[in-house]
């Protein structure tokens, strides 16, 4: 399984140094497994959201099909674009608009992503909270949780119990843009880097209550999860058993005996 995310993102680069037959490959390998809907949509469907975008949204697995069919069957990136298809509803998709659409929402997305981190970057500053104690660095992320838990209070019909099901949904993620923070300011660099927004949506794939198996080749994302679980069991909070995360699909190969 692969996140939607991962998905858009590949789409995202498919005219990048004029390679099509390279590019358009790596994105037809998506068509060999199941790619996960918005997390954000699951997530506040799980919460019982009643909002405008949630009821609006279409799951991507609903979409991404016919995207992949489209690519499958262009010798261009210019037969591409001017495709489209019908999504599971029936409805007629454009291409080109899938594509704009997603860029528009990826760089809007970026944009809200850096100012948040900017936000955490100041409020460790006004708050003089120590990155080296992992008192602070574990009140910080509940601090960003309860924001979530306030907003999910806001637009949940079904409030009861809120706290722990927005900490088990969203810690990973809270505490993934804790750990670039963290580094951002370890190592002097007070500029975010936007591509990091991809990853943090990547762990709301990931649940505290749920088992999960993450195989990831980048190392900034593999290192802030693995900090994050650690952190977890300092402080005696429960996480689901078999929740593994690896770094590449050698370490998942030395460790398969061991997780099955």
């Amino acid at each position: 399984m692969i996140s939607c995310y991962t998905f858009f993102e590949l789409l995202c680069h498919l005219d990048e140094n004029k390679e099509w037959g390279k590019n358009k490959g790596n994105v037809c390998k998506c068509s060999s497994v199941e790619i996960l809907d918005d997390p954000f949509a699951i997530i506040e469907t799980k919460l019982h959201y009643q909002t405008q975008r949630l009821k609006n949204h279409i799951p991507e697995s609903q979409l991404i099909p016919g995207i992949l069919k489209c690519l499958s069957d262009s010798n261009s990136i210019d037969d591409f674009y001017r495709s489209d298809f019908f999504d599971e509803k029936g409805q007629k998709r454009s291409i080109a608009d899938c594509s704009k659409g997603a860029w528009d929402a990826l760089n809007e997305e970026e944009g809200k992503y850096l100012d948040f981190v900017k936000k955490i970057l100041d409020c460790i500053k006004q708050e003089n909270y120590d990155i080296n104690s992992e008192k602070d660095c574990y009140k910080i992320i509940e601090e960003l949780i309860e924001g979530r838990v306030i907003d999910s209070k806001k637009n949940s019909t079904q409030p009861k119990n809120i706290r722990n099901k927005v900490f088990n949904l969203c810690y990973l993620y809270y505490s993934y843009m804790f750990e670039r923070v963290k580094k951002l300011i370890i190592n002097g660099n007070k500029n975010p880097d936007k591509n990091d927004y991809e990853d943090s949506c990547i762990c709301l794939h990931l649940s505290l209550d749920k088992p999960f198996i993450f195989v990831t080749n980048d190392k900034g994302i593999y290192e802030a999860t693995k900090n994050s679980t650690e952190r977890l069991k300092k402080f005696g909070k429960s996480l689901s058993k078999n929740c593994y995360v690896f770094l590449g699909e050698n370490e998942l190969r030395e460790n398969i005996k061991r997780i099955l």
